[in-house]
């Protein structure tokens, strides 16, 4: 902001002292509060690589000189993050769509077209996603045929140097994404649905 708006640096900079006077009173306040019920972030299992990590920076540097990482950007820039636990492969359907750059032909908010979770599958759909989450045929079912080419594979159907082939595929494109359907459990990570769903789908994109 300070660069940005360089002119009015003179009367910015009183307010941001202010500002973080106050937010570090805030921070140090919080060491006092009585600790609260649930869960606030988790560590990630050891064969998975945070993104802000020294070494996740590392490999993104490299992937993106590599040509790898070519539709990053799109998809970074129009993430959706799910609104509920059940809403994974919705939000993910959602990122994908934007960052394809389609236009939903219906308003979002406002005036502005976008594609949110409740606006890539039907009604049906959306009720089952609230109460159990989504199968992957869910999801193929919920893909808009007349806006994008759809190929979609189930891993009975396929294999492992298969699949490394579509990703490489996809990562060297901006136009062609991959959304995949995993079991969290499998691959140690926090689930988040109820108990008697821990061996459903999860769902993500690359």
């Amino acid at each position: 902001m300070i660069v940005a708006c360089h002119h009015l640096r003179n009367s910015l900079l009183p307010a941001l002292s202010s500002y973080s006077t106050t937010m570090k009173k805030v921070c140090c306040d919080m060491s006092t509060l009585t600790p609260v019920s649930g869960r606030y972030r988790s560590a990630l299992p050891p064969l998975a690589t945070s993104l802000y990590s020294r070494d996740g920076k590392r490999l993104l540097d490299e992937v993106m000189t590599l040509g790898t990482a070519a539709g990053f950007l799109e998809i970074a820039t129009n993430l959706t993050t799910q609104s509920k636990l059940t809403y994974c492969g919705l939000s993910s359907l959602a990122t994908i769509l934007n960052a394809l750059f389609i236009d939903p032909e219906r308003v979002w908010k406002g005036s502005w077209r976008w594609y949110d979770e409740t606006m890539v599958a039907s009604d049906d759909i959306l009720k089952k996603a609230d109460v159990d989450g989504l199968s992957f045929q869910d999801l193929v079912d919920a893909v808009p045929r007349d806006k994008v080419k759809l190929e979609a594979v189930f891993a009975s159907e396929s294999s492992l140097e298969e699949f490394r082939k579509h990703v490489l595929n996809s990562c060297s494109s901006n136009t062609s994404y991959i959304l995949a359907n995993f079991s969290r459990p499998v691959l140690g990570q926090v689930y988040g649905y109820r108990k008697a769903m821990r061996t459903a789908a999860d769902s993500s994109l690359c």
